[in-house]
């Protein structure tokens, strides 16, 4: 691989324009053509500054060989245990939430006792919708709860046995 397909393949994977790279180099776009089609060579400060550019040595640049991909590394925007602890807080908000949810919907169904009309041809007793809420809110419930354990018993799981993913082997180096 010559030097300026490897000048185009960086400056490609970085989805940088011609004019963007020459900028940053303090050349014009047709230096950079000039590079990448092999027409025209670069001196040693203008290979630095690409070097630098693309984050690739001097070394690689110069050697026949394809430049190898760089390793991406995945930075999380929260760490695991926040995350964990987001989790945890979020199913018991829900099961909260769906709770109050059964509660109102079970002292509705006692009390009320009157006929919904949404129009004259749609006319159905307020049972019907007390019921639901209970039958939803149930589920919400179940859902939550059931949700809450499967994490509390993957997080005593992973303790026990010691186990690390990926993700928190990177964080802990």
């Amino acid at each position: 691989m010559t030097l300026g397909e490897k000048i185009w393949r960086l400056r490609e994977r970085k989805r940088m324009s011609q004019e963007e790279l020459a900028e940053k180099l303090g050349v014009t776009r047709q230096t950079v053509s000039n590079w990448e089609n092999d027409k025209a060579i670069l001196d040693a400060e203008k290979l630095a500054k690409v070097c630098a550019v693309f984050g690739v040595s001097a070394d690689d640049m110069l050697k026949g060989e394809e430049i190898p991909q760089p390793i991406v590394q995945i930075k999380e925007t929260v760490p695991p245990s926040k995350r964990k602890e987001r989790r945890r807080l979020f199913s018991i908000i829900f099961a909260v939430i769906s709770f109050t949810l059964i509660i109102i919907a079970a002292v509705g169904l006692i009390v009320s006792d009157d006929k919904v009309s949404i129009s004259s041809l749609i006319t159905f007793h307020s049972d019907f919708i007390w019921i639901s809420l209970l039958v939803l809110g149930g589920v919400a419930f179940i859902g939550s709860v059931i949700a809450f354990f499967v994490l509390f018993i993957r997080n005593r799981t992973k303790k026990e046995t010691g186990s690390v993913s990926a993700l928190d082997n990177s964080n802990a180096q």
